[in-house]
């Protein structure tokens, strides 16, 4: 009796070494498609004076469906970016300073499940156009210095939505015809999807 109860805790312990043993050696992330698509409907601009609401569309492709999980690594470019009709102001995106950049920041969750993904976000340029006969222009920028982030929520593999980290501001890169000053820093808020281009959910898991 006493050897069976020997033999079973030594299985269970093997059992748990070899789980520990997996799970650290899982320095990859696997992505089932390597293009993407984000969508919000709307994403929200958020300052002292400003809150400008936009559909917003952002196209791209990861570097690889196998994605090192290095701090700082580009792990995605972003290479299409489109806004629709706002209310509160009108927002342009400085298009053509694409492809903007995904770098890979941390995950969370209890392993092997992932339940969170955040990718730093460098560049997404872009002109806030508010005020009295949209006399406020004011262009922000996320700077490699200061980065945004895009935080991916996931539910069994699956990527249920995204959005962008309203902790983190686009830096004021230029104001012109300005009546009033524009914020230093502006914020988002606004949850979207992030599928494949034809609508597909996407699918992640530690390999």
């Amino acid at each position: 009796m006493v050897g069976m109860k020997c033999a079973l805790v030594a299985l269970c312990s093997a059992l748990v070494l070899s789980l520990a043993v997996g799970l650290a050696s899982a320095n990859h992330i696997s992505i089932s498609n390597q293009t993407f698509r984000m969508v919000w409907s709307p994403l929200t601009w958020a300052g002292t004076e400003v809150s400008v609401r936009c559909p917003v569309t952002l196209e791209g492709s990861f570097t690889s469906r196998t994605l090192t999980k290095t701090v700082g690594a580009q792990v995605a470019r972003i290479t299409r970016a489109d806004v629709g009709t706002c209310t509160g102001g009108t927002e342009t995106f400085l298009t053509e300073t694409l492809p903007w950049t995904l770098q890979y920041e941390s995950f969370s969750g209890t392993l092997p499940l992932i339940s969170r993904v955040t990718l730093g976000l460098i560049g997404f340029d872009h002109l806030l156009v508010t005020g009295f006969m949209n006399t406020e222009r004011c262009q922000y920028r996320y700077e490699q210095t200061e980065p945004g982030a895009i935080i991916a929520n996931l539910s069994g593999g699956s990527i249920e939505s995204v959005r962008i980290d309203e902790s983190r501001r686009h830096v004021l890169t230029r104001e012109t015809l300005t009546l009033a000053p524009c914020d230093p820093r502006l914020g988002n808020v606004g949850t979207g999807s992030m599928t494949t281009p034809g609508g597909t959910r996407l699918t992640v898991s530690l390999i």
